[in-house]
C-alpha cells in the first residue's frame, strides 16, 4: 500500500511539473494564460482587463470591479478610463436568492435602481459573453451577480461618464484608480 501511495505521489508531482513547464512555454501565445481559475478563489478583474481580454473570462466565476451605472433601461458596468465600448450588462436575476443572502442590506439599499445613479461596484459573479444581453440585446457581455461586496455611491445621475458633472467625473475616476 505504501509503495502505491509513493508511486501515485511521485506521478502527481511529475505531472504537475510537466504541466507547469507546458504552461510556461505557451505563455507568450495565449493571452489568457496569466489568469488562473481556481474554484475557491475568484480572480479580481477590473473593467479595464475585461475590456482588453473578454475571451479569457467567459463562463468564469470572477470578482468584478468597475463603475456601475443604472438608469431607466440601463444596468451596466464600465471602465471610466476607456470610453463606452465594452460595457458589461449587470444582471441580478439569475442568482436572486444568493444575492439576497450574500449581499449586505445597506449595499442593496444603496443600489436602489428606481432613482438611477452611478456607483463604485465590486461583485462576485459569472461572466457571459457573446452578445445579446440586456435591454434590446445591446451588450456584448453580462455579469450575472451572485454577491455584491462593495457599493459606493458616486453620482445621483445614471448618465454615461462623458455626461456626468465634472465633480462626479473626478469622484468616479478617483474611486476607480484606487481599485486598480
Amino acid at each position: 500500500m505504501r509503495k502505491l501511495i509513493l508511486l501515485l505521489t511521485t506521478f502527481g508531482v511529475g505531472a504537475a511539473l510537466c504541466t507547469g513547464a507546458i504552461a510556461q512555454t505557451n505563455k507568450s501565445v495565449d493571452p489568457c494564460a496569466d489568469w488562473r481559475f481556481v474554484s475557491i478563489n475568484a480572480p479580481t478583474i477590473t473593467a479595464t482587463v475585461l475590456r482588453n481580454l473578454p475571451q479569457c473570462f467567459n463562463g468564469k466565476f470572477i470578482e468584478m470591479v468597475g463603475v456601475y451605472r443604472t438608469f431607466f433601461e440601463n444596468s451596466d458596468l464600465y471602465d471610466p478610463t476607456g470610453g463606452d465600448d465594452q460595457r458589461t450588462w449587470v444582471s441580478f436575476d439569475q442568482y436572486d436568492a444568493a444575492v439576497k443572502r450574500c449581499s449586505s442590506s445597506p449595499a442593496m439599499h444603496t443600489l436602489d435602481r428606481k432613482g438611477g445613479g452611478t456607483f463604485g461596484f465590486v461583485a462576485l459573479g459569472i461572466l457571459r459573453r457573446g452578445g445579446g444581453f440586456g435591454h434590446m440585446n445591446g451588450w456584448a457581455n453580462e455579469l450575472q451577480v451572485i454577491c455584491v461586496e462593495t457599493v459606493v455611491k458616486l453620482s445621483d445621475s445614471g448618465a454615461v461618464f462623458d455626461y456626468q458633472k465634472p465633480k462626479a467625473r473626478k469622484r468616479i475616476l478617483d474611486w476607480y484608480s484606487k481599485q486598480h
